[in-house]
This record gives structure tokens, C-alpha cells and sequence, in this order.
């Protein structure tokens, strides 16, 4: 069945708890130093939610959720680990088709990396074999395929643009191309990394119509446009954090060595109009962070203080923004059906029912 999620996540906002941040030339300043122990709703910072349910049938069962794109009248999810394809969906949840497949016919691959979409011509990108694009339109239908220069592991799409990231020893993590796959940028060595490696879930997204981009360890999250990278964010982990210039001199047991001792590793960051959204470690306790974009202040709390009355103290991971720069996170029925609030029984879920869409709108 779908696989479970080890560590989601919540978002909460309190004052009580929030430090002023200010402008450097390295992006703003995300105050991560202290971590705060109280318990918070995630009713403080969401004004209103919906769920989405995903259909669940032969056709289109999920095991896990890679990732999703939104547009308009549909949903594209990426069930890599599992179907290796990527099911299509309206966004009432009903299922439409799917883009490609395994195997080896036309519009078929052998193996699915990353996916992503264009909405103005209304395509389907997929990432093969890590240098092999095959493009599909929204109904699923197959077009044409392509073949990279490189290996790529992740990939996105803005403005006439791709953004690859990629962790060949010898050559950059940052790849940006033409629509005609050709490279036009590429930047941050992977040799910085020396051997610790490591592949982000989602390194690349959109927001703001611009390109986020963030590397492991690395602390910062930049805005990428064609061939220009800014640092538009900056975490500041205190005397508790790991520069990132030690990375590639420490081996890998020296390396988790020094995490557990640390403030460290942004492994999601999220962001919409009114906040971005973290998640990364406090000597190995996953920590949430709340950056209120308007007031420019911070909130850190542990992910085991957070709790959601409708969901008890199901904790939600706002992985995704929506084309209404909405937040979202996918809930498991199998472990949503163990929670026992009214909100929950009167859901009447089954544990082989696919994800369901938690959609959020944040308050202003």
C-alpha cells in the first residue's frame, strides 16, 4: 500500500514567539536560532480549508505521492516509487488518464525521474532515464522526445526555461536550458560537496512566478531566472548551525556526526504570498519554521507541539502551493483512520482509499 510518511508537517503561527527580521545583501534573514516548546494550532495561521479526494480504482491507485503539479482544471501527480507514471486527475479528484508508462513503445520509458508542466501551451514534461525529456499534452497524449547533454535528477519549467538540478561529481547542481534543452547557465559546483551528496525532494518550485531553487546543507533558497541567481532567503542557525563551507571536508559519518549536534538541513521550504513554510532539524528533532513574508518574523516550534483539532495532532506537511497560492498536503487514510475526532469518523475513510488533498487558505 501507499507509503507511509515518517516526518509531515504542521504550520502554526505565534506571536508570542515571533523575532523581526531584516534585509541583507544575502536575501532576508530567517531567525532560526531558538526552537519554542509550546503546543499551537495550525488554526492561528489558515482561514479556511478544503479537502480534495483523489479517486480510488484500478486504474488510478496511488502508492505514493513524488509529486503534484496544479493548473486550472487539473491535477498531475507523480507516483514514481510505485507506478512510475503520472496520473492525471480534475480538481474535483476525478481521475482523467495518465502520461506515459513503463515499457519501451512510443511514449513509453524505462525509468521516471521528475516531471514538470507548462501552462501556457498546456504540456507535460517528463524527466527519463535522467537525460531523456518526453513531452505530452494534457490529456496525456504523447508528442516528442528529447535527450540531454547531461544527467539531470529533478527538474521545473518557467518562462521559455528548464531548471534541472543534477549530482554528477564533476559537474553542477544547478543546470538552466532553452525550450530547446540547451544549456545556457549552469552553476554551484557539485564538487563543494566533496562526498556528502544528497538529492532534495524538491530542490526546484515555482512561486512567484519565479524559479525557488535550494541545495542540500546549504542554508539559503535562491530565485533563478534564466542565467541570474539571487539569494532571496538566508537561515540563520546561530552558533548551533554548519557553514557550508565544511561540508565537502567532512566524510559522511562525520557529517551526521555533526548534524546531530546541530541546526541544520532545510530539507522542505515552501512559500505563497503570505508566508514560507520550513522544516529542517535541532539536533535531530525535525523543527518547523513560519516566516510571515508582510511582518518579516519568524516562528520555530517543534513538530511534536503542533496540533489541529479536526485532525488531533495529525501532522500536515505543506509540500505544495497551489495555482490559487493555496497551501496543500496530502493525508493518508490509512493513518488518518486511526485518529479518533468526530471531523475524522465523519469522513468515513477506508486505509486503501488513495490521498486526499488538504487545501488551505492561509490569513492575510
Amino acid at each position: 500500500m501507499k507509503k507511509i510518511i515518517n516526518f509531515i508537517l504542521i504550520i502554526c503561527f505565534a506571536v508570542s514567539c515571533q523575532t523581526k527580521e531584516q534585509k541583507s545583501d544575502n536575501g532576508e534573514i530567517i531567525d532560526a536560532k531558538q526552537t519554542g516548546s509550546e503546543k499551537h494550532s495550525i488554526a492561528n495561521i489558515v482561514d479556511s480549508y478544503y479537502i480534495i479526494a483523489l479517486e480510488t480504482n484500478k486504474q488510478c491507485l496511488i502508492k505514493n505521492i513524488d509529486k503534484i503539479c496544479f493548473d486550472k482544471d487539473r491535477i498531475f501527480v507523480m507516483d514514481r516509487g510505485g507506478n512510475n507514471k503520472i496520473l492525471i486527475f480534475n480538481k474535483t479528484g476525478e481521475f482523467i488518464g495518465t502520461a506515459g508508462g513503463v515499457g519501451y513503445g512510443p511514449g513509453e520509458y524505462a525509468e521516471l525521474s521528475d516531471f514538470c508542466i507548462d501552462r501556457k501551451s498546456r504540456e507535460i514534461f517528463l524527466l527519463c532515464q535522467r537525460n531523456k525529456i518526453m513531452r505530452y499534452d494534457y490529456t496525456g497524449q504523447f508528442l516528442e522526445s528529447y535527450s540531454l547533454d547531461f544527467f539531470a535528477d529533478k527538474m521545473e519549467y518557467s518562462n521559455q526555461h528548464f531548471y534541472f538540478t543534477g549530482y554528477q561529481p564533476d559537474f553542477f547542481n544547478l543546470i538552466v536550458t532553452d525550450n530547446h534543452f540547451k544549456i545556457k547557465h549552469k552553476d554551484f559546483p557539485n564538487a563543494d560537496f566533496g562526498k556528502n551528496h544528497r538529492i532534495l525532494v524538491h530542490p526546484l518550485n515555482v512561486a512567484d512566478s519565479k524559479i525557488q531553487y535550494m541545495r542540500f546543507m546549504d542554508n539559503k533558497i535562491y530565485s533563478v531566472s534564466e542565467n541570474k541567481v539571487n539569494c532571496e532567503y538566508a537561515f540563520d542557525f546561530g552558533g548551533s548551525g554548519i557553514p557550508f563551507e565544511a561540508i565537502g571536508g567532512l566524510g559522511n559519518d562525520g557529517l551526521k556526526e555533526k548534524m546531530s549536534k546541530s541546526r541544520c538541513q532545510v530539507k522542505y521550504f515552501t512559500q505563497n504570498g503570505d508566508y514560507a513554510v520550513s522544516y529542517y532539524f535541532d539536533k535531530g528533532k525535525p523543527v518547523i519554521n513560519i516566516y510571515n513574508k508582510r511582518l518579516r518574523t519568524a516562528t520555530n516550534k517543534f513538530l511534536l507541539n503542533i496540533y489541529d483539532e479536526d485532525f488531533d495532532n495529525y501532522p500536515f506537511l505543506f509540500e505544495y502551493v497551489d495555482d490559487n497560492d493555496d497551501f496543500v498536503a496530502i493525508l493518508l487514510p490509512e493513518e488518518l483512520v486511526q485518529k479518533t475526532t468526530q471531523y475524522i469518523k465523519n469522513m468515513n475513510l477506508t486505509d486503501d482509499m488513495n490521498p486526499l488533498l488538504y487545501v488551505a487558505k492561509t490569513k492575510h
